[in-house]
């Protein structure tokens, strides 16, 4: 009987022990963990192979890997129960050939089967906890281990190479065909930038082909320039070289023949620039090559003309224009240029009208001569009010067409200042006529008038005119039809002209006139402030005539009404 109980026993043993590894393999196969990566329980076996348990043996060794916990030492005390005598029960009496002493056989069956049930149950919850406790942390966190060497791999957020099992950052520029070559491929480059692989082809501009620009496009990729601006501003390329755009190279702006089209690029005009002829970016080199309502070349683009600021309107006789388009300012896209000044006086005055805003100004620009054979001017010029001719840049001499005068001031606050009239050779009549209209405030200073037929200057009617310092009347009248400096003529019964003659500074003087140097004829007068100075020298004076330094012609006067009174001070006549 005996006997059999230890058959039975054995059999259960042997089932445990197939039930417990079927169990156990099931524990070990279901982790989480990625495959490589450590697991914590069981003595350090690697992830995703079966939970092994060492065969049963003695108490003490059969935990061998790892259950020491639950098993550290032989089952004490674990047969009280089930043996704790003899076989009395079995055996009712003294059956000493079956049973002559204690059940030490079955005892020792008894307590396999025994220890085995325990251990595998023990086993089992044991490796469950273990592994999960030594699977969380591990497996919260990167791939750390990986292969084959230099292959993709996840480095944090970033793309990483495997490096001796381990993700890692990868070398600068070292690394470049790796990255290549786990992202990427020949047609598909990667470099190593920062520490991680990133799509491109270059660092720089040395990377690419002659011309080509690295980032001009994509970032870290050479590319094919569109604009001259951005070969300009590269640093490899600079301040001399444009874009062709067939090529899409950045090339250098030397050019062959200027003002036109550069062949390298369509957007650039070849310029003369020195000793060499340079692309530029625009559609003009001059003036010359623009028209219409864009008639200014301004930054090498054809702009149209600026309007006219603060009431000052340009005159060049050299370069300017009276075309539509232009406006007068003398200013396009920013800058000076003469084709938005006008190119006649004629002109500007046509622009301002008869009766312009106060403080209105024309301004011619010198050196330069103002005539009808230069630049189609036509005499005389009336000087509306408001409106004062100037000179600025140099001499500006104005040729008078013959039996024509030079300017009519017929209005108050109107002046000319700077500027040569001449009467070319005797055959224009007067430089200046003040008539009816004009003011105290109608003015001349800093004006030469010579070798004119009539008087160099003529105050006719009631008008009034203010001759300032720097003015200078001299050579006219021939000898068959002698004239002289000033004259001031005309006007009704007790009224007439009047030439107010003042200076503290610059001469005025009416001097080597074919007759008098001043005439003061009819109701006209005179009012002369001048400083002697000594000699033939003084601020107001009437030197050198053929006849008179000064003479006075008055008409009697039959009406009540006084006309203009003369009044001379400091007045030098020589000669």
């Amino acid at each position: 009987m005996k006997n059999s109980v230890l058959r039975r026993n054995i059999g259960v043993f042997a089932a445990l022990l197939t039930g417990c590894a079927a169990v156990v393999s099931g524990c070990g196969g279901g982790d989480s963990s990625p495959v490589g990566a450590a697991d914590g329980g069981e003595g350090g076996a690697p992830d995703g192979t079966t939970d092994q348990i060492a065969p049963p043996g003695p108490d003490g060794s059969f935990d061998a890997g790892g259950d020491t916990t639950v098993d550290t030492g032989t089952d004490a005390g674990a047969d009280t129960s089930p043996d704790s005598g003899t076989d009395t029960g079995v055996d009712s009496g003294a059956d000493a050939t079956v049973d002559s002493g204690t059940d030490a056989t079955m005892d020792a069956a008894a307590d396999v089967a025994a220890d085995a049930t325990a251990d595998v149950t023990a086993d089992v919850t044991a490796d469950v906890i273990a592994e999960a406790a030594a699977d969380a942390p591990v497996d919260t966190g990167p791939d750390v281990s990986c292969s084959p060497q230099n292959s993709a791999c996840s480095n944090g957020a970033q793309n990483g190479l495997c490096k001796s099992s381990v993700c890692s950052a990868c070398t600068d520029v070292t690394d470049d065909p790796n990255c290549t070559s786990a992202y990427g491929s020949a047609a598909s480059p990667y470099l190593c930038q920062g520490g991680q692989c990133i799509p491109g082809n270059c660092r720089t501009d040395t990377n690419c082909t002659t011309g080509e620009i690295c980032g001009v496009s994509a970032a870290n990729f050479c590319g094919a320039c569109t604009t001259d601006t951005q070969c300009k501003s590269d640093p490899t390329y600079g301040s001399s070289d444009i874009c062709d755009t067939t090529t899409g190279l950045c090339v250098t702006d030397v050019c062959a023949t200027p003002n036109v089209v550069c062949p390298s690029n369509p957007a650039d005009e070849c310029c003369a620039s020195g000793a060499a002829d340079v692309c530029v970016a625009g559609n003009c080199c001059t003036n010359a090559q623009c028209s219409g309502n864009t008639p200014a070349c301004a930054s090498n683009t054809c702009v149209a003309c600026s309007a006219v600021s603060n009431g000052t309107y340009y005159v060049d006789p050299v370069s300017g224009s009276d075309a539509a388009s232009s406006t007068g300012s003398d200013q396009a896209g920013g800058a000076t240029n003469s084709v938005c000044a006008f190119k006649t006086i004629t002109r500007a005055l046509a622009v301002v009208g008869s009766n312009p805003p106060a403080g209105t100004r024309i301004i011619v620009l010198g050196p330069s001569i103002v005539s009808f054979a230069s630049n189609q001017e036509t005499f005389p010029l009336t000087i509306p009010t408001n409106t004062v001719i100037s000179s600025q840049g140099g001499l500006v001499t104005v040729n008078v067409t013959a039996a024509s005068d030079g300017f009519h001031m017929n209005a108050a606050a109107s002046g000319l200042t700077g500027f040569t009239l001449n009467g070319q050779g005797n055959t224009a009549t007067s430089g200046v006529v003040a008539n009816t209209g004009a003011t105290a405030t109608t003015a001349i200073d800093h004006v030469i008038v010579q070798s004119f037929l009539d008087a160099g200057i003529q105050v006719e009617g009631t008008g009034t005119l203010s001759i300032n310092a720097g003015t200078r009347s001299t050579a006219n009248g021939t000898a068959a039809l002698p004239a002289s400096g000033l004259h001031v003529a005309g006007g009704a019964t007790g009224v007439g002209p009047t030439a107010i003659i003042a200076s503290t500074t610059d001469p005025i003087s009416f001097g080597s006139n074919t007759l008098d140097g001043i005439q003061v004829d009819g109701q006209g007068a005179v009012q002369i402030t001048g400083v002697p100075a000594g000699g033939p020298a003084g601020t107001v004076t009437a030197n050198g005539n053929a006849s008179n330094g000064i003479v006075f012609n008055p008409t009697p006067n039959t009406s009540s009404t006084l006309p203009p009174q003369s009044a001379v001070t400091g007045l030098v006549v020589w000669q």
